[in-house]
């Protein structure tokens, strides 16, 4: 996991872990080499791929319509 830039900061009793992925290029190289089992969390990498951002709290279907070229993400903040 060293190799990808991956470093584990801490294991719990129950066997969760927490990884410190820095910059993009180690968020490319996690993508390449393990991915996303969460489809809704493939989902923000996609839209921050496609986008340089990804708005908070949207949803799986937002996503995809913003994906989809069916909703500008800039809407979605207040005030603009």
């Amino acid at each position: 996991m060293v190799l990808l830039g991956i470093f584990i900061v801490k294991q719990t009793e129950s066997r969760k872990y927490v990884f410190c992925l820095s910059g993009i290029q180690n968020l490319e190289n996690w993508v390449r080499s393990i991915g996303f089992k969460n489809s809704s969390k493939y989902s923000r990498y996609l839209v921050w791929k496609k986008h340089g951002f990804c708005p908070v709290n949207t949803t799986f279907t937002q996503r995809q319509q913003i994906l989809n070229n069916e909703l500008d993400p800039n809407t979605l903040y207040k005030g603009l």
